[in-house]
């Protein structure tokens, strides 16, 4: 209960009070985003720059209005405002970028994409609750050549967000969202009819999970999804889209083991041309895949998110129902969990590897 209040209650906040908030805790914060939600990772696929500093703060709001003083037409019809827009970034506590790694193929810079959102949506939730706010930001005016080499972002980085931090004397109110059941579809065959076959799949664990023999119940995940659509996203466009199909295609051996997860979650949202529009959709999707995640794993329901291949596979997605101008942009394994067995020497989440942050200051 107290999970769904916090997701519930989380608010965007833009304006900050002057105290301070202590890097120590911050990076505690994060430490802890991290290990909830990465599993397996040779090494870190993404990085943090932090500006919690007045001199960091300042160089900060330098590199963002640098480009706007350059154009000596900008500057001059909007002179006044650039004072006003610099102040902005210099009056939360802290600031911090996160960049993650393209990926060698589509589903790995999925992977990567998506874990770096999901990261940064418990990073929220764990900080709303000791009363720190904070805001993602991914405007336009972020999203430029000059920002980017000024941050020191690689060829084979993509920038995901600006989290500005602080404390605050009030919260905005909430807006209403759309109940998950208009976004709603249960597939009406079988899951191992429709699903592909199982495959090498970006996110897949090392470890091998024995499911209880305990189907999961449709009504539940729609239960969870009415509590996970309170998730941030730019305008409230809601770009989710959600199919539920029970047991997919595994071999005999796997469903008599009860190794194979007996349904799957796929999320899929409207395919945009809009670059910026539609990563500003994918994080809000993958804010709700990690809601989902923690809400599901209150209740003993475990839920993976998966990048399978298949992901951009229009087959696969004619099979799954998915409309045509939609594209498949996460899968989430459900199942209860029973016995787990390692099937290499990896360490679990919590451990060294999940704790390791590539940190540096700005």
């Amino acid at each position: 209960m107290e999970l769904e209040q916090t997701i519930r209650e989380r608010r965007s906040i833009r304006k900050f009070n002057p105290a301070p908030v202590a890097r120590d805790k911050i990076v505690e914060l994060m430490r802890e985003a991290e290990r909830l939600c990465v599993r397996d990772e040779e090494e870190p696929q993404r990085r943090y720059l932090y500006a919690g500093t007045p001199d960091a703060r300042k160089r900060l709001a330098d590199y963002l209005t640098e480009k706007i003083e350059d154009n000596k037409v900008a500057k001059l019809a909007l002179g006044k405002l650039i004072g006003t827009f610099h102040k902005r970034f210099m009056e939360p506590a802290a600031n911090i970028i996160v960049i993650a790694k393209k990926g060698k193929n589509p589903a790995e810079g999925a992977r990567n994409y998506g874990t770096a959102c999901r990261i940064m949506q418990s990073f929220q939730l764990l900080a709303w609750r000791e009363k720190i706010g904070m805001v993602w930001i991914t405007e336009p005016f972020v999203l430029n050549e000059r920002f980017f080499d000024r941050i020191g972002l690689r060829a084979d980085e993509r920038f995901v967000g600006l989290l500005q931090i602080g404390h605050f004397d009030k919260a905005p109110r909430g807006r209403g969202r759309t109940p998950a059941e208009r976004y709603w579809n249960v597939l009406s065959a079988p899951g191992a009819e429709v699903l592909p076959a199982n495959e090498s799949e970006t996110g897949a664990r090392s470890e091998q999970i024995r499911y209880k023999d305990r189907p999961v119940p449709a009504d539940l995940v729609l239960k969870l999804l009415n509590h996970a659509v309170w998730a941030p996203n730019h305008r409230m466009r809601e770009p989710w889209r959600f199919t539920y199909a029970e047991r997919g295609a595994h071999g005999r051996a796997e469903q008599a083991a009860n190794t194979a997860p007996p349904a799957h979650l796929i999320v899929s949202m409207r395919a945009e041309t809009d670059e910026h529009k539609r990563d500003e959709n994918l994080a809000a999707v993958y804010c709700l895949a990690q809601n989902f995640c923690l809400l599901a794993e209150e209740r003993g329901l475990d839920a993976h998110v998966i990048f399978p291949n298949w992901m951009f596979d229009e087959a696969a997605a004619r099979r799954l129902k998915i409309p045509d101008k939609e594209q498949i942009v996460a899968v989430l394994e459900l199942g209860f969990r029973g016995e787990v067995r390692s099937a290499a020497a990896e360490p679990p989440p919590g451990s060294d590897k999940a704790e390791t942050l590539r940190w540096s200051e700005l």
